[in-house]
């Protein structure tokens, strides 16, 4: 008994003295799947977060790139959280390419709590080809130095975030109209033999 009772004070011991033990934050895209038909437009959220709890210390600043593939979707603009520094703000970094959307911010409000499921960005796309993309969030680095990430303990946490991928999927012609269209062409098939045996 003697013995767990050390091993018991010991555990504690060495959380109390190492600090507070987070679940790892993640970088996402919500929602993470998305069907689409051809020429639409759509947005998605830019989001850092914990899904299981909240963070211990609020999210002081991100640096988060987002590539896809051009041919199926197209970058059309974005619109910055409000908790963030403004886009004019030099502290605030955007890029934007063909295949690639980065940017670098801090929090503009410090005393607000950012612990949990911070939405970054609201970016808007346009689908310009059929087929299926994956959006792969990363560490932007737009950064010199690599530090990106920054919790309100003015901890550096870059090599905790976890990074996930979300799926967008485009149909050139929806079903509907796609059986309309056999369905036109087998009656008129149809019409063509019946005027012949005439």
């Amino acid at each position: 008994m003697k013995l767990f009772s050390k091993v018991i004070i010991s555990i504690v011991t060495v959380f109390m003295i190492t600090g507070y033990v987070y679940a790892t934050p993640v970088v996402y895209v919500n929602p993470p799947e998305t069907a689409l038909l051809l020429g639409e437009t759509f947005d998605i959220d830019l989001m850092i977060g914990d899904d299981e709890s909240e963070l211990p210390y609020p999210i002081l600043s991100v640096s988060v790139g987002l590539t896809f593939d051009p041919t199926i979707i197209r970058y059309d603009s974005f619109k910055l959280n409000n908790i963030w520094e403004g886009v004019d703000n030099p502290l605030t970094i955007v890029v934007q390419k063909a295949d690639e959307f980065g940017i670098s911010t801090e929090v503009l409000n410090s005393e607000r709590n950012h612990t949990s499921n911070v939405l970054i960005a609201t970016l808007t796309f346009e689908t310009i080809g059929s087929g299926s993309t994956t959006l792969v969030t990363s560490d932007a680095n737009l950064v010199t130095g690599g530090e990106d990430f920054l919790l309100g303990n003015y901890q550096y946490i870059d090599d905790q975030i976890e990074f996930q991928t979300a799926v967008v999927r485009v149909d050139a012609v929806p079903v509907p109209s796609s059986l309309f269209l056999l369905g036109s062409g087998i009656f008129a098939v149809l019409g063509i033999l019946r005027r012949e045996e005439r």
